[in-house]
């Protein structure tokens, strides 16, 4: 489990070893899942899958599951806006935050 910073937004990413690379996948909190045939509603209705795919499917599962509660991961990005907000709110002077460093020459 880790942190990845893109386009001044944190992710919340699983880290994981796939042959001779890491591979990251982006993973989301419990606030930004959504029923996907209320978002996409033209979604293809279930596929028929037989006794032996079935199987092999939950098989797989199984051997890959691991235990991870969302509720346990938080937005720190979003927590610091909610403060900053509040600070603002509540009339606190807000300093700017140090520009960010440019990208590494290539």
């Amino acid at each position: 489990m880790a942190t990845l910073v893109m386009r001044n937004r944190a992710y919340l990413v699983a880290v994981k070893a796939e042959d001779d690379i890491l591979a990251l996948h982006t993973l989301h909190l419990a606030d930004e899942v959504r029923d996907p045939q209320e978002e996409v509603p033209d979604l293809p209705g279930k596929p028929k899958l037989t006794e032996r795919e079935l199987k092999t499917a939950k098989q797989l599962i199984e051997a890959l599951a691991t235990r991870w509660d969302p509720a346990k991961c938080h937005d720190v990005y979003q927590e610091r806006v909610h403060k900053l907000v509040e600070s603002k709110r509540n009339g606190e002077t807000v300093e700017k935050a140090e520009e960010a460093p440019g990208a590494a020459p290539r």
